[in-house]
Formats: C-alpha cells, sequence, structure tokens
C-alpha cells in the first residue's frame, strides 16, 4: 500500500512541473489562447490524480481504523468474559470444600434467573428430578450458607424459595448458651426475623443463628445469619429478632442442594 501513495505523488508533481513549464512558455512566445487550453486539458486528469489519490488513503484509513475497531471489540469481550468466569470461579471453589466437609449428598446447580414481582422472590436452578431434587430440599451457597428450599421440580429444572419470601418458614437456632430455638420466616423478599422465641431466652446482637436439625430433610449447622435487632415486648409471650442474612443469599451464580434425606413429592 505504500508504494501506491509515492507513485501518485510522482505524477502529481510531475504535472505540476509540466503546468508550469507551459505557463513559462508564455515568456517565450506561444500564445495566451493555447496556453490556456492546454491548461484546461492538464487540469482535468490532475484533478483526477488527486481525488484518486485522496480516495486511495481514504480508504486504507477505513479499513486500518475498522479493522483496529473489531480488535478493541473482541479484546472487550474477551475481557468480559474473563470477569465473569472469576466469580464463578469463587462460588465453586467455595461449594466444593462445603461439600467435601460435610458427609451429605449435594448436586452442584447453576441458577438460571431469577424472578421478583416485589411480594415473592424465587429462583430457577438447571437441576431437577433426574438429579434427585425433591420439594423442601436445603439450599446452600458459599460454603455453606442456606438461602432457601425447594419449592417445585420438573425432571431438569427446580424453583427455590429464599428464606426472605413471606412464605418462608425454617426452624432455626441460636448459637449461644442456651441454644435459643425459633422459627425464621420471611418478609416479602426484604429480609428474614427470628420468630416464636419465648421470653424466658436470652438474645443478643452478633449471635449466629443456624439450622436446628428439628426440620424433617435439613440438618443442622446450615449458617443464615447473625442477629443485627431484638423485639421484645414484656407482656408478650414470645420476643422476636431480625436477622442479618450472609451476602451469599442474595444473588448466587451457582448452588448446592442437599439432596440426602430427601422429602419427596413435587409439584
Amino acid at each position: 500500500m505504500s508504494r501506491r501513495p509515492d507513485r501518485t505523488r510522482s505524477l502529481v508533481l510531475t504535472a505540476i512541473a509540466a503546468a508550469i513549464g507551459l505557463s513559462l512558455l508564455g515568456f517565450f512566445g506561444i500564445s495566451g489562447g493555447l496556453i490556456q487550453k492546454l491548461s484546461v486539458r492538464l487540469a482535468k486528469p490532475l484533478h483526477a490524480i488527486g481525488s484518486a489519490a485522496a480516495g486511495i488513503a481514504g480508504r486504507g484509513d477505513c479499513a486500518v481504523e475498522e479493522s483496529l475497531h473489531r480488535q478493541v471489540e473482541s479484546l472487550t469481550i474477551e475481557n468480559s468474559r474473563l470477569k465473569a468466569l472469576v466469580p464463578e470461579n469463587e462460588a465453586l471453589k467455595a461449594l466444593l470444600g462445603f461439600s467435601e466437609s460435610v458427609g451429605d449428598l449435594s448436586v452442584a446447580a447453576r441458577v438460571v434467573y431469577e424472578y421478583n414481582d416485589g411480594i415473592s422472590r424465587s429462583f430457577v436452578i438447571d437441576c431437577g428430578r433426574n438429579d434427585g431434587l425433591a420439594v423442601g430440599q436445603p439450599v446452600v451457597a458459599g460454603d455453606g450458607v442456606i438461602v432457601g428450599k425447594v419449592s417445585s421440580v420438573r425432571p431438569e429444572a427446580a424453583t427455590v424459595m429464599p428464606l426472605a419470601d413471606s412464605r418462608s418458614r425454617l426452624a432455626v437456632t441460636v448459637q449461644n448458651s442456651q441454644d435459643t430455638l425459633g422459627v425464621l420466616e420471611g418478609d416479602r423478599g426484604l429480609g428474614v426475623s427470628m420468630r416464636l422465641v419465648p421470653q424466658t431466652e436470652t438474645l443478643a446482637v452478633g449471635d449466629t443463628v443456624i439450622t436446628s436439625g428439628l426440620e424433617e430433610g435439613i440438618r443442622r449447622g446450615l449458617t443464615v445469619g447473625t442477629i443485627d435487632g431484638v423485639d421484645r415486648v414484656p407482656q408478650e409471650p414470645f420476643q422476636s429478632a431480625s436477622v442479618a442474612q450472609f451476602s451469599a443469599w442474595r444473588h448466587p451464580l451457582f448452588v448446592s442442594v442437599l439432596v440426602s434425606g430427601e422429602r419427596g413429592g413435587d409439584e
């Protein structure tokens, strides 16, 4: 490509020199009319040569620019793909570590999509009845944080109801000296609270809440979160506490369904 502009430039310079020579001939007695005619004839090819040169250069620049643009797009896409793999790998490593630390049979699944209508929230995973999933099985993320329970199953997919859903109920206990028992309830997808706790029990901010093992199919010790507020009214028979869930529950990429001790049944 570098030879064409040089050759064109040479032709243009030669033509310009010829035009200057024709003008000088006027000083040596050649009529002005003849010079004008020659100049007009010469101007046309000069214009064509100049336009062609500009077109060649323009096409070359556009081709280079387009090629660079495609390369930038390709690198941007690849960079985005690699960035997306980082949290996925971390999530899978955490799940693998949890699965190895417990004796339960578990099935790893990818979260396909989430659903939230402002009243209830759920998410769909890519494993189902064919993989041994059943309604009521606990679903964990990270290194053992329970995020919900299987609410319906199909042959190759299942729906998970998060703990924060208003319909969710989970038997839990507080890791304190009294091993306080209670029921975890969801609040319109916004959070969870521990209820039906006797007034005689002592709850403290910062205490860890885990599954109690008193619910069929759900083992003891799955982490829920920590108490971040206590609501105690002396004349009431029970007190309650708001529980801050660990971050793994918010938007999990991968989850693990504990299928041992399955309850069976599906919707």
